[in-house]
């Protein structure tokens, strides 16, 4: 049995140099799942390559942090939701810090539906709901996102295990490949975070996490994506890249 793996890349609208290699791997046949920042501040400029794709399924890649230095966004609402932004309007760094400031869920759930509708009115078609930086551990929080997202009718948190990218032993070229092999599972989750080297992702970076370590890291998943051993091993049957809705 041929296995299926739900080929997912992440942050679409984070900038323009991830924008570009999100819509070449999903063109190449490769992703077949693109989770969507909308509040993002290179969102407006993903949207009408992203329109173009055939087969793929948009995600609401809902956003209540923004973790670089020198890279920030904030939320849609601006004005309207205290309890989820810093005292320069942007968002907290990470979840943990949400959770310290009583960010409050209704809120929180406020700005993910303004993210949605305002993707929709971009004229974006959403299939599925994840979370940029995992912020569903926060209590209470679950539950109320399960209940918006059957709502809309958004795949959110299937029991779908993740396939384990070796990004120590295996080379960019073969990391994919050799680790749908290894798996014993016939459907995985693979999520990555594809993006060229240069321009606007150069700027993205903290302490601990710098430009020099992304740029390399994202610069692989495109690498391993559009690799040659990944193509010929979809064009053989290996595996088959899938979106959520068709296991659903």
């Amino acid at each position: 049995m041929t296995k299926q793996i739900v080929t997912r890349g992440d942050d679409a609208g984070s900038c323009v140099s991830a924008n570009r290699a999100l819509y070449e791997a999903a063109k190449a046949g490769v992703l077949k799942n693109i989770g969507v920042m909308v509040a993002g501040p290179a969102f407006a400029e993903c949207v009408d390559s992203l329109k173009e794709l055939k087969n793929v399924d948009l995600g609401l890649h809902s956003t209540i942090t923004s973790e670089w230095d020198d890279v920030r966004w904030g939320p849609i609402l601006k004005g309207e939701v205290p309890s989820l932004v810093q005292g320069d309007g942007t968002f907290y760094c990470d979840s943990g810090a949400v959770h310290k400031n009583h960010g409050r869920i209704d809120e929180i759930i406020a700005e993910i539906n303004a993210q949605y509708e305002v993707g929709r009115k971009f004229g974006l078609e959403f299939r599925y709901l994840d979370e940029h930086m995992g912020f569903g551990w926060i209590p209470g929080l679950r539950e109320v996102m399960t209940a918006w997202a059957k709502e809309k009718n958004l795949v959110y948190f299937s029991a779908i295990e993740y396939l384990d990218l070796d990004y120590k032993s295996q080379s960019n070229e073969n990391r994919l490949v050799a680790a749908v092999e290894s798996s014993s599972d016939c459907v995985q989750v693979c999520v990555t975070h594809p993006a060229f080297p240069g321009g606007d992702l150069a700027r993205f970076g903290h302490q601990g996490y710098g430009s020099d370590a992304i740029r390399i890291e994202r610069d692989g998943d495109r690498q391993m994506l559009m690799s040659a051993q990944t193509l010929a091993a979809i064009h053989a049957g290996k595996f088959k890249p899938v979106r959520y809705t068709d296991l659903v």
